[in-house]
């Protein structure tokens, strides 16, 4: 469907951050008072961009992720410097971390998550299905299976079909979860697209994992454990909302918290029905799935785009869920309960306008569904979690570590009672896509540019300097040591 210039200049021009427009000739104008001819050429670059961007969403109804992450990515390789660099030590209320990173082969699209094993070996799924392995000494190598997700497909018809606009930014692994049968044998499930030749399914597969003197293997006879319904989703599906994060419960289920897909009838630009509401639909759903037989159970309902899933020392499930214009989430999910997407949310559409009387009342609040625990405004983009139950880290028990895409850090939360009694915000630098604890103590962060981040206690601060001192970072020393 053509839109006219006028819509074209109104979602690029007047492309809302927050509560105010951008104006592009004050700031350019700013900037070649203020910056160097380099800086300058690279903001009118953005604006350019940006500009192009709006009109693509205007043509097409859906923004173009992919462009704008290859984008970055260029302006990253040629001008090193642009881009801030981790530190090498990162200092927090509580601890010094330091920290390593492992880059990865360099992979396009957003996605993709990793779980750790207990030889302390980590297996890492990329966007688009290849799975690499960071051996506990560093070193990185890639297994000899891929996810079958048919991606050759789905860019063959995207070659033939450019209204098929998901694009390869929205197609991806979501998830991968390892069920330990003997230090030897895993079964694994993953959570990814697929293409069917038609459209793309939502889908959880598994296979097994084999480890024989420190070499792995995946068997290449995948199952098809599950296809989330509605079975082939069309072109305007937006699989940057697919959640798709998964945990064990007991031996014989699992959990997988499925996102709404952009079908929430939220935003205009999508002009979406509106199908978390539907029973029927396992979008924007928490589902217990039977592993011998499938069989699928919805347990809550109303989330948009669950991050990350956790449970805590008591058994209590959590999960993180990004909002739209802020009102990202911390919600303690219960069986039958509706957290209220997409009829509200303390977040606002993304072009800032209120469509009729019913969001005029409710916009910015969450009356009527159960409210979230915690949630963020402005918005962080919160995605995998952890609950730190590691002797490593005692003056952080019990806390979520969350990690945060938009945010680019770890926000360390500390509960009394299921209440969030504050927030700590550990600056990274990088967006990060998923948070793992180390049976050695560290934790690995996967970063969406094709890198993983370990952190780790800093011994330096365990000399005998800081312990007379008695500094917070020399408190626990002791029982670190052990």
């Amino acid at each position: 469907m053509k839109a006219n210039f006028e819509q074209s200049k109104n979602l690029s021009v007047k492309m809302r951050y927050g509560p105010a427009m951008i104006n592009y000739k004050k700031i350019f104008s700013r900037l070649l008072k203020k910056t160097s001819l380099l800086r300058a050429g690279i903001a009118l670059a953005i604006i350019v961009g940006t500009f192009a961007a709006g009109v693509y969403v205007a043509q097409y109804k859906v923004f173009p992720y992919a462009i704008m992450q290859n984008l970055a990515n260029n302006l990253k390789e040629a001008i090193p410097g642009l881009f801030p660099q981790i530190p090498k030590t990162i200092l927090t209320h509580l601890y010094a971390l330091d920290t390593e990173v492992v880059p990865l082969e360099k992979f396009t699209g957003t996605g993709g998550a990793f779980e750790s094993l207990s030889s302390g070996d980590l297996l890492i799924a990329t966007p688009h299905g290849r799975i690499a392995r960071i051996a506990p000494n560093g070193e990185v190598s890639y297994l000899n299976q891929k996810i079958p997700m048919n991606k050759s497909g789905l860019e063959a018809y995207i070659r033939e079909h450019p209204e098929f606009t998901i694009g390869i930014n929205g197609f991806r692994v979501a998830d991968i979860l390892l069920k330990e049968h003997s230090p030897e044998r895993f079964q694994m499930f993953v959570s990814h697209h697929y293409f069917d030749g038609e459209g793309v399914r939502f889908r959880l597969s598994s296979t097994t994992l084999l480890q024989e003197k420190g070499r792995f293997t995946i068997s290449p006879l995948w199952k098809t454990l599950f296809d989330a319904s509605p079975l082939s989703l069309n072109f305007r599906q937006s699989g940057n909302q697919a959640g798709g994060k998964m945990l064990m419960d007991g031996d014989e289920h699992l959990l997988i918290i499925i996102g709404d897909h952009g079908k929430d009838g939220w935003e205009g630009i999508r002009e979406m029905p509106n199908l978390v509401d539907n029973p029927d639909f396992h979008l924007g759903k928490l589902i217990r799935i039977e592993i011998s037989t499938g069989k699928a159970e919805t347990l809550t309902s109303g989330h948009r785009c669950p991050q990350g899933l956790a449970r805590d020392k008591n058994g209590r499930l959590w999960a993180t869920e990004n909002g739209p214009q802020g009102g990202d989430e911390l919600n303690l999910l219960e069986p039958g309960v509706n957290y209220g997407w997409p009829h509200v949310s303390y977040g606002i559409r993304y072009d800032g306008r209120i469509r009729n009387a019913i969001e005029k009342e409710r916009a910015g609040r969450h009356e009527g569904y159960q409210r979230p625990v915690f949630a963020w405004v402005p918005a962080i983009a919160p995605a995998g979690m952890v609950v730190n139950e590691s002797r490593w880290f005692p003056l952080w028990k019990d806390d979520f570590l969350i990690a945060a895409l938009r945010g680019k850090s770890i926000y360390r939360c500390r509960l009394h009672n299921g209440q969030v009694q504050y927030v700590e915000k550990i600056k990274i630098g990088k967006r990060l896509r998923d948070i793992e604890w180390m049976p050695d103590g560290r934790i690995a962060l996967l970063g969406d540019k094709s890198e993983v981040l370990f952190l780790s206690r800093s011994i330096k601060y365990c000399t005998d300097e800081y312990r007379k001192m008695r500094h917070v970072y020399a408190a626990d020393c002791d029982s670190y040591e052990k």
